[in-house]
């Protein structure tokens, strides 16, 4: 099994994938925080949003499975525990994967990232269970596809 390295996210190195990094939302209570990024997505989209506020179980640090959501971009945010995000720049199907393109993240709590539609990437993973954010598009269809990683992926948690 391959390992993968993982660095912190900033913007400046998740930007060649077209990933933006958000500064963590004014503190508050947890629906002031799912209002606050809701509004944010809905004016990033020009849409209406669904929202889904989610406890992820922890998870073992591999890349198993990649998705993909072709019509809506994807803002995510764990409320109290970091996460991992591995990207798949330039994957297109399960002949074109090449492990080396990976790049995975570390994500910490209260920073969201907005995934654009169209990029495959692995889940939310976090180490430890967490409440999570992911907010898409409304009204969309065909929104998530999902596929087993050709290669599965061990995740060097050394670097988490």
């Amino acid at each position: 099994m391959l390992a993968i390295r993982v660095q912190d996210i900033d913007a400046g190195g998740a930007a060649p994938y077209g990933v933006e990094v958000l500064a963590p939302a004014s503190a508050g209570a947890r629906a002031d925080l799912v209002e606050e990024w809701s509004n944010y997505a809905r004016e990033r989209y020009s849409s209406e949003v669904v929202a889904r506020e989610l406890t992820i179980p922890g998870k073992p640090a591999l890349l198993n499975f990649v998705e993909v959501h072709p019509n809506s971009p994807q803002l995510t945010v764990s409320f109290r525990e970091p996460w991992i995000l591995s990207l798949l720049p330039g994957w297109t199907d399960v002949a074109s994967f090449d492990p080396a393109t990976v790049r995975s993240f570390v994500v910490a709590p209260g920073t969201a990232v907005l995934i654009p539609a169209g990029l495959w990437h692995g889940p939310l993973t976090p180490l430890e269970t967490t409440d999570a954010l992911v907010v898409f598009r409304a009204d969309v269809r065909d929104e998530w596809t999902e596929l087993p990683n050709p290669v599965p992926l061990a995740i060097d948690r050394a670097t988490v």
